[in-house]
């Protein structure tokens, strides 16, 4: 039986949420007899790469941006696997713009919805490179094969605010990794509860 293969694109695998989500993916990927590789823009020594698998591969692209991964992509002849899922929606519209435009290479692209789009994408400075990323996704985002969104209320939002139909979108909470990390020495002194980042791109 042939072995299916698929591609994580993602900017880095330092320490935050969305990183370790990526993480999870990969190691369950691998775990179910995928071959899993993670493209990176590039290293951080902070980072979660201590808790991949084995299995997975690693390919550093060594740009800073969704505009030099293309460039970087391109020169080095890059072989997409067949399905690939993304983890920023910049990613998402440059591949895009990559498979229909420049190599017209057939993949099945899957991007991951991390943040409130219609707030992420308006709480930055005025500039002309914040308007070009508005105007991009509101016409290039709903043309992306699927969608992942973490949870029914961003779902929502991505079906109001650029009109990507229902059926195209799946909700699916962060996973948690089985592999936990305890001291053994540990002494509970207090229960906490952690909620991430209170940022209105979050709806905190």
């Amino acid at each position: 039986m042939t072995q299916k293969s698929i591609d994580l694109f993602i900017d880095a695998i330092r320490k935050g949420g969305a990183e370790r989500v990526c993480v999870n993916y990969a190691n369950y990927l691998a775990d179910n007899n995928y071959r899993v590789r993670i493209v990176l823009f590039r290293e951080y020594e902070d980072s979660y790469i201590n808790l991949l698998d084995d299995r997975i591969e690693l390919v550093y692209l060594h740009c800073h941006n969704a505009s030099s991964m293309l460039k970087k992509i391109k020169s080095t002849n890059f072989v997409f696997s067949s399905t690939v899922i993304t983890f920023n929606h910049q990613i998402s519209i440059a591949l895009w713009f990559y498979g229909r435009f420049i190599d017209k290479t057939k993949f099945k692209l899957i991007a991951r919805n991390v943040n409130f789009l219609s707030r992420d994408l308006h709480i930055r400075k005025n500039s002309i490179k914040k308007f070009v990323t508005i105007l991009l996704t509101k016409l290039v985002y709903k043309k992306i094969d699927y969608f992942i969104a973490q949870c029914n209320d961003m779902k929502d939002d991505m079906v109001s605010y650029l009109s990507i139909p229902e059926s195209k979108i799946t909700v699916i909470y962060n996973p948690v990794s089985t592999s936990i990390y305890k001291q053994p020495d540990a002494k509970k002194d207090i229960d906490l509860l952690f909620v991430g980042r209170i940022k209105k791109t979050k709806r905190s």
